[in-house]
């Protein structure tokens, strides 16, 4: 009987999760990821799963703590099977783990929804005083060219 206790115990202990829990186990919803909500999978309060809300996905961080893997809900931005993803001006991609929108040139946001305009108004460089500091930079190579020339002449 008393083995019984201790095993009765133990599964109790091991099933109480902290903080720390592994994403997919969960007893409330605290213990689970921001967006994601704590699943009563088998009618008690142990060992339930944490799932994604709606518009949400779990995406592994690759940060793990204590061991534990932490994994997160990220908004679903596209579904690569939907050929109408990305407002039509970009791919549908998994990048490090989750599927974001590869805008085509000329489109930015995160669904792609807007075009990249030039607000910045283009200037043409003025050449006008570029001749005279050329001239003046000439000047001065010839005085010192000059000037070590006749440094050789009165030296010989």
């Amino acid at each position: 009987m008393r083995v019984l206790q201790i095993l009765l115990l133990l599964t109790i202990v091991v099933g109480v999760k902290s903080d720390g829990a592994p994403f997919d186990e969960c007893a409330t919803d605290a213990q689970c990821p921001a967006d994601a909500t704590c699943i009563d999978t088998n009618n008690n309060d142990f060992n339930d799963r944490c799932s994604c809300n709606t518009d949400f996905f779990p995406y592994d961080t690759g940060v793990t703590v204590d061991g534990v893997p932490q994994t997160m809900c990220t908004p679903i931005v596209c579904d690569p099977t939907d050929p109408n993803q990305c407002s039509g001006n970009g791919d549908c991609e998994v990048e490090g783990g989750r599927y974001v929108c590869d805008c085509y040139e000329g489109f930015t946001g995160e669904i792609c929804e807007m075009p990249i305009t030039t607000t910045t108004p283009t200037t043409t460089a003025k050449r006008r005083n570029v001749v005279p500091i050329v001239a003046a930079g000439a000047g001065l190579l010839f005085l010192a060219l000059l000037g070590a020339g006749a440094a050789a002449a009165s030296s010989g």
